[in-house]
This record gives structure tokens, sequence and C-alpha cells, in this order.
């Protein structure tokens, strides 16, 4: 059993025996380990018999909905409300994958004046909430990991439910790239090997994620790579431009863009790469590194951001050209850094 979940199973079976009412809540812009690990939960507990309820800050890509239990996701934006109650009502709160109210933008406000309990799994650095139980571990793969180790020591079954792994296997897989990093420590594998003997499809999970893009991914993938990449050779970096008209003339919707940082590290003497996404207010930014750059300090430091040592996002209010202005020029500042 993980370590930081063994220290502090006995307080979360008190807690989760003596509440009801749960809300699970996950970070704004939900990817699949946020989706996975929250679903996952939420089909566990409702096996225990507790009224459970997923809310998130807004919609996820379409690729996600297979998952068991997706139709009954509350999004916040789309009814505040509503959700708004269903927090107000629960006598416990579940956060998961993320380490601050504010990952949840519009739905910090309702999270920050919540009474009851609050229960954080997270595999980021550094937690900022204030927490009756904190199981936060950045050497997982994956939040999906640590849910995994918690719903098999509270059953002491490492075997969960198959809806249960199916949600939790796309978590892990999608959170390490299909397994190609933050995967070297053989319990990850066994986790992988206890989900998959709960009777899941891995072929069937494989395929929503990596074999359903429409034509226009694979266009916009073709021009980003053609027409969007730049390289920064003195410094071991390479980023990628997506423009507001670029988004419009490939029919752009959210997850288009899923995993395309990853492509530049596919370049020889590439350690250290990046995507601009251009929106009407703001710039989306996400970072990879491989090797020793740490990519949470670069984008908690200059651009909002924050995440893992060798994945990270941010975001700016600048335009474009100005925030990529001042990419280059915090890369220079840190070029001896980019190493592997």
């Amino acid at each position: 059993m993980n370590k930081t979940v063994n220290n502090n199973i006995e307080a979360l079976k008190e807690i989760l025996n003596s509440s009801e009412n749960i809300a699970i809540t996950t970070h704004r812009n939900p990817d699949g380990d946020a989706l996975g690990s929250s679903l996952g939960l939420y089909n566990y507990l409702l096996e225990q018999g507790k009224l459970v309820n997923v809310i998130v800050p807004n919609s996820y890509p379409k690729d996600l909905h297979f998952l068991p239990g997706d139709s009954e996701v509350s999004i916040f934006c789309n009814n505040k409300t509503r959700c708004e109650n269903i927090i107000k009502s629960s006598d416990l709160l579940i956060v998961l994958d993320y380490n601050d109210f504010s990952r949840t933008e519009d739905m910090a406000d309702s999270l920050n004046n919540f009474e009851g309990n609050i229960i954080v799994i997270d595999h980021h650095p550094e937690p900022k909430i204030d927490a009756t139980v904190t199981i936060s571990d950045i050497s997982v793969s994956s939040t999906c990991e640590l849910v995994y180790e918690i719903c098999a020591a509270l059953s002491n079954n490492p075997i969960v439910s198959k809806n249960t792994a199916t949600s939790l296997y796309l978590g892990l897989m999608t959170d390490t790239g299909n397994f190609r990093h933050n995967c070297s420590n053989p319990r990850t594998f066994e986790t992988v090997a206890n989900l998959l003997r709960s009777g899941i499809n891995k072929d069937e999970i494989t395929a929503q994620i990596f074999e359903s893009y429409k034509k226009d991914r694979l266009s916009l993938m073709g021009f980003c790579i053609n027409d969007g990449l730049s390289i920064i050779e003195e410094c071991n970096t390479a980023y990628i431009t997506i423009t507001k008209e670029t988004r419009e003339r490939f029919n752009y919707v959210k997850g288009d863009s899923e995993g395309f940082v990853n492509i530049p590290l596919s370049i020889e003497g590439i350690y250290f790469s990046a995507i601009f996404i251009e929106f009407d207010d703001h710039v989306k930014i996400s970072f990879r590194s491989r090797g020793q750059f740490a990519t949470n300090n670069f984008s908690s430091k200059y651009f909002n951001g924050g995440g893992h040592k060798n994945a990270a996002g941010g975001r700016s209010s600048l335009s474009l050209s100005e925030t990529i202005k001042s990419f280059i020029e915090k890369v220079n500042i840190h070029k001896d850094e980019i190493i592997y």
C-alpha cells in the first residue's frame, strides 16, 4: 500500500463511514486523470451505498464521455445555482487532482465556504487547501493511482469493480502519456495489473482516447508541425503556436490539441517544449520537459501556473505575441538549466 494512504486510511474510514452526502470536485478543464479519478471514486462510493455527486467547473473533451457515470456529472458553469446547492447540502467534500481552490475558478467561493469535512487526494506539490485529511504524493503516476490504493485499502481487496477500474485505468493511462512518462515505479504496473483483473477492456479504452480523432484534429496537428513549430536551438527549447485564426480554420474544439505539447520533445536535442493557444481573453499555455528542468517552477514564476516537474500549465493575459516574446526572454534566462 502507498505509504501516504496507509498513514491516513483509518481517518479516511472514519470520515467516510460518518458521511452520507458526498460531493466530489476536480479542477477546471478536467483531463483524463481529473475525470477518471472523480468517476472512479464516484462509482466506488455508490457501491458502498453513499449519496454522491460529481461537480466539475466546466465541460471536458467528448472522448471522456464514455466513462461509467458520465451522465451524472454536474457542470458548474452550466447550472451554478444547482451546483452551489449540492455543495452546501453535502457533509463531505472530496477534492481530486488539484491542490488549491483557485484552480476551480468560478467554483472557488463555494468551496472556500464549505463547512464540512474535506478530503484532498492529489499528486501535485505544495497542497494549499486546509483539509481534514490530505493524501498528497508527488511520486505517484496520477491521482487515479492514489484513488485505486484508497479503494483497495478501504475494501481490503485489490480488485475493484469494472466501472471503477475503467475510469481509474483511463486516468492513469492518459496522465502517463500511455505509459511513456512518470511511471517508473513497479507499483504503478501492479496497479494496472489489478485494474485489468477487474475485467476492463483495455483496448477499447485506448481506442476511445487515441483512435477516435476527427480529420480536423489530424490536419491541425500537421499544421502545427509544419507551420506552428518554432525552435530555440541555443536553449534546447521548442514551442507550438495556435492562433485564434488557426483554431477557426480547423474547427477546433476542446481537447483537439491534447498531447501536442509533447511533439517537440521528439526532436533531437529538445528538452523543453511549450504550446500557446490563443483565446479571446487569454493565452492558454502547457509546458513539458525531459530531464532536469522544472516546468512547474518556471510556470508558477512567470505564467500564473504550476504542475509537476516535467509537466505544467500556465496562462497569460497578454497578447499572443507579447506572451511568446516574454517566454523567449525567460527561456534565455534559464537556458543553462535546460539540460537532460
